[in-house]
């Protein structure tokens, strides 16, 4: 159901498309991640036709969420395959009320935050024509504390690196303060 808090905490999580996918949480809701590990989640891509049905480049991998107050600490995300953006964390934007708003050069700083720390996110890998942030994606305002992140890689659909931005982290603004 749409409850206005969730805690996953101590799960070890393996196996799937997704090792925890919440998308799409509605404004006003908490989502807290805490001492899991995830890890082997995902699949091998090397073109679109490979996205399984019905299923966005940018859903699959370690962990993809999204929320209004999101606490992400104390996970071990290692190993995960992912496509498009963020393979090991993807931290999805908030409800569009809670959204950073970009006026010409003026900012204003949504009420959506997310606090993502001591973590280790490592050896995950985006396969893309174009990954963005192969260890972890940002897409809301995130206060981003004390993690380790090293390993992750990401690959063009033939195999070969490049053309990818964000190796490790990318935040991705408006969407995004990181501090």
């Amino acid at each position: 159901g749409n409850h206005g808090h969730v805690t996953v905490d101590g799960f070890d999580l393996s196996g799937g498309l997704r090792g925890l996918y919440v998308n799409g949480y509605a404004a006003g809701r908490r989502l807290v991640l805490r001492n899991n590990r995830v890890h082997h989640n995902g699949v091998v891509i090397r073109s679109a036709a490979d996205l399984p049905a019905g299923v966005s480049e940018n859903s699959i991998g370690g962990v993809v969420v999204s929320g209004s107050d999101v606490l992400v600490e104390n996970n071990d995300i290692h190993d995960n395959d992912g496509a498009h953006n963020g393979a090991g964390l993807n931290l999805g934007e908030a409800a569009s009320s809670e959204q950073n708003r970009l006026d010409g050069d003026v900012l204003t700083i949504g009420s959506s935050q997310a606090v993502v720390r001591y973590n280790r996110i490592h050896h995950n890998t985006l396969r893309w024509d174009t990954p963005h942030g192969t260890g972890v994606t940002l897409n809301m305002n995130t206060l981003f504390q004390r993690n380790i992140v090293w390993a992750n890689q990401g690959l063009k659909w033939d195999g070969n690196g490049g053309h990818g931005v964000g190796g490790g982290l990318i935040a991705q603004r408006p969407n995004a303060t990181v501090t």
